[in-house]
C-alpha cells in the first residue's frame, strides 16, 4: 500500500515530510497485518490522519484519500502469489532462512533414504546367514546314511552273504546296523565286546563291522561337532548383522527428527563474549526434539585464561536461561588447527553416585564379581553388576569380560536387547567349558529420574526411599547358558533422595538359615540412617558380617547408588 501511494505521488514535488508520513502510516498499517487486509488499509488512514494533524494543524492530509483508497483496492485484488513474492523481497533475511531450512530437510532426507537402504543390506545380509545354517541342518540326516553307505562299501561288498543281507532282507539288515550304530554311541569298550558277541550271531563279519562302525561314527561325531561350531557363528553373525541394521535404522529415525538452529540465540552469543571481550570465531546453537539446546563454540586458544570453565558456562547460561555444563573441551592437538572447540548441554536434573564395597570367598584376593558405574550418552547413568560362575581368577576373567562389553556396546549406542543378546552369544563361543555371568543392570534417566532395571539371572535390586524400601526381583537363567536370553526389564520412577542397592548372591545367601532373604536384608537395611552411599554398603556389610562367624561362602559386591535433585537447574 505505501508503494502505491509514493508511485501515485511522483507527478508532485515531495518534501521529505511525506516520507515520514508514509513510514508512520506503513507501521500502524503493520500492526494490523494479522486482522486481514481492510483493517491493514484502515491502519494506514489512522495514520496518515494522525500525523497530518500533528504536523500542519489542518484536516488537509498529506496522502489524499484517493491514493490510500487506490492503493487498497490493489491489496484486496493482489493475487496471493504475488503478494508471497512482494514478501520476499521485504523480509530477504526470513525468505533465506526458510529456502536454507528447506534444503537442510531435503538434505536429511536423502541422508536418511541413504542408510534405510545399508540398514536393508545388512539386514538381508543376516538373513541369507540363516537360510545357510537352516539348509545345514537338513543335511545332517543325510550324513548319517553316508555312514552306514560306507559300512556297507567296505564290509559287505566282500562277503558272500552280501546279496542275502543287502536284498532279500534289506530292510532287517538296515534296522540292525542302525541299532547297533545306536548301541555303539552309548556303550563303553567293554560293552562293545558283548555287541561283537550278540552281533556275531547275524553276520560273520561282526567283529570288523563294530570296528569300521565305531570309526566312521567317530568320524561323524567330531564333523557335527565342528558344524555345530560353525552354525553358532553364523548365528552370532546373522544376530550382529541385524543388530548393526537396526542401529542403522535407528540413526536414519534420529536424522528425521528435526534439529532447529537458534540463530537469534546464536547472535545474542556472539554479542555477549564481544560485551565480555571473550574472542571467538563461531557459535552454534541446537535444540533437540526433546528442546535441550546443545551449545558449541569455536575460537582461538586462550592461553592458561579458561574463559570455557568461568566466564563462558555463565554467559550461555544466562542468554538461554537455562544452567548449562560445559561437555567436551577439545583444543590444538585434539584433531584441531590451533583452535578450541568447546561444547555445553544443559544441565541434568538429577545427580548421581556410587558407593562400592566387595570382598572375595573365604578372604581370597581375586573376587569373581566385577561392576561398572559410568555417564552413557543422552544424560543417562549405566550400573552394572556381573556375578561370574564359581570364585578365583576365571569367574573374574568371565564377569570382567561382560561388563567390558556391556560398557563398549551401550556407550556405541546399541540396543539393550541387541547388546545383551549379542554378549550371550560371545560367552557361548569363546569357550568350550561351562562358564556364565549374571548380570544386573540399572540404567537411570538423570533428566527425568526415570530408571530401567534389567536382570539376567540376577539377585534382587532394593530401592530404599524415604519412607519405604521396594524389592524388584529377578527370576531368568543367567547369559551364556542357553542360545535365547530372556530379558526382565522394570521400569521405576526415581526421585531426590532415593538408593538404590544392588548386591550379588554371596550377600543375599550369607546367612543359610534366613527363609526370607529380601526381607532379611530389608531390615538391615532400615536401620541404616546414613545419607552417604558409600556408608550404606559399609554398614550393610558389617550387619552381615555378624550373622556369618565363618565368613563369606561366596564372592560378594554391594553397589549403592543416590540419586539427589540438582539445585542449580
Amino acid at each position: 500500500m505505501t508503494l502505491s501511494g509514493i508511485v501515485s505521488s511522483f507527478t508532485d514535488v515531495v518534501s521529505p515530510a511525506i516520507i515520514g508520513v508514509y513510514a508512520f502510516a506503513g507501521l500502524l498499517s503493520g500492526i494490523f497485518k494479522d486482522l486481514g487486509k481492510i483493517p491493514v488499509g484502515l491502519g494506514f488512514i489512522l495514520g496518515n490522519a494522525c500525523l497530518t494533524f500533528y504536523m500542519n494543524g489542518s484536516t488537509k492530509v498529506f496522502i489524499s484519500i484517493e491514493e490510500i483508497l487506490l492503493a487498497l483496492i490493489l491489496l484486496i485484488i493482489m493475487p496471493p502469489k504475488i503478494e508471497e513474492r512482494i514478501a520476499s523481497f521485504q523480509g530477504v533475511e526470513a525468505y533465506r532462512m526458510q529456502r536454507e531450512k528447506l534444503y537442510g530437510e531435503r538434505v536429511r532426507e536423502m541422508t536418511r533414504n541413504r542408510l534405510r537402504d545399508y540398514s536393508m543390506v545388512f539386514e538381508q545380509i543376516g538373513k541369507s546367514f540363516e537360510q545357510v545354517t537352516a539348509s545345514s541342518v537338513l543335511s545332517s540326516k543325510n550324513e548319517l546314511d553316508q555312514v552306514l553307505d560306507r559300512v556297507s562299501a567296505q564290509v559287505c561288498d566282500k562277503c558272500s552273504f552280501c546279496s542275502k543281507c543287502w536284498g532279500g532282507d534289506f530292510y532287517t539288515t538296515y534296522q540292525q546296523i542302525f541299532l547297533l550304530l545306536n548301541n555303539i554311541e552309548k556303550s563303553s569298550k567293554d560293552q562293545q565286546m558283548e555287541l561283537e558277541r550278540v552281533f556275531s550271531k547275524k553276520c560273520i563279519h561282526a567283529k570288523e563291522m563294530i570296528q569300521t562302525l565305531s570309526y566312521l561314527f567317530e568320524n561323524y561325531r567330531l564333523n557335527e561337532y565342528w558344524k555345530s561350531e560353525v552354525l553358532e557363528c553364523r548365528n552370532f553373525v546373522s544376530q550382529q548383522l541385524k543388530g548393526v541394521s537396526d542401529i542403522i535404522e535407528d540413526l536414519s529415525e534420529d536424522i528425521k527428527k528435526e534439529i532447529t538452529f537458534q540463530k537469534h540465540k546464536e547472535e545474542e552469543i556472539l554479542i555477549a563474549f564481544d560485551q565480555h571481550g571473550i574472542p571467538i570465531k563461531d557459535v552454534m546453537v541446537i535444540e533437540d526434539v526433546r528442546e535441550r539446546n546443545q551449545v558449541t563454540v569455536y575460537g582461538d586458544p586462550c592461553d592458561g585464561k579458561n574463559y570455557c570453565y568461568t566466564d563462558m558456562e555463565t554467559i550461555i547460561s544466562e542468554v538461554l536461561g537455562k544452567k548449562m555444563t560445559i561437555e567436551q573441551h577439545l583444543c590444538t592437538g585434539n584433531g584441531l588447527d590451533h583452535q578450541c572447540k568447546v561444547s555445553f548441554i544443559e544441565t541434568i536434573r538429577y545427580n548421581t553416585t556410587t558407593g562400592v564395597v566387595r570382598i572375595a570367598k573365604n578372604s581370597e584376593e581375586i573376587s569373581g564379581d566385577s561392576y561398572s558405574s559410568i555417564s552413557l550418552k543422552d544424560g543417562k547413568y549405566m550400573v552394572a553388576l556381573s556375578d561370574g560362575m564359581g570364585s578365583g581368577t576365571r569367574a573374574a576373567k568371565e564377569s570382567r569380560t561382560t561388563i567390558d562389553l556391556l560398557e563398549n556396546f551401550f556407550e556405541a549406542g546399541f540396543h539393550r536387547e541387541i547388546a545383551l543378546k549379542t554378549i550371550n552369544s560371545i560367552l557361548m563361543l569363546r569357550s568350550n567349558e561351562e562358564m556364565f555371568s549374571t548380570i544386573d543392570l540399572s540404567i537411570i534417566d538423570q533428566y527425568t529420574g526415570k530408571t530401567e532395571f534389567i536382570k539376567i539371572g540376577a539377585v534382587s535390586t532394593f530401592i530404599k526411599r524415604k519412607d519405604k524400601i521396594e524389592v524388584i526381583g529377578s527370576h531368568s537363567l543367567p547369559i551364556g547358558i542357553l542360545d535365547e536370553i530372556s530379558l526382565e526389564v522394570s521400569t521405576r520412577q526415581l526421585e531426590d533422595g532415593d538408593f538404590v542397592i544392588m548386591v550379588s548372591d554371596g550377600l543375599l545367601d550369607a546367612n543359610p538359615a534366613v527363609e526370607d532373604k529380601e526381607k532379611w536384608l530389608m531390615e538391615k537395611l532400615r536401620k541404616i540412617e546414613s545419607k552417604n552411599p558409600k556408608k550404606i554398603a559399609d554398614q550393610l556389610l558389617e550387619q552381615v558380617k555378624e550373622e556369618i562367624p565363618y565368613g563369606f561362602t561366596d564372592d560378594t559386591t554391594i553397589l549403592v547408588t543416590k540419586i539427589w535433585k540438582n539445585k542449580e537447574r
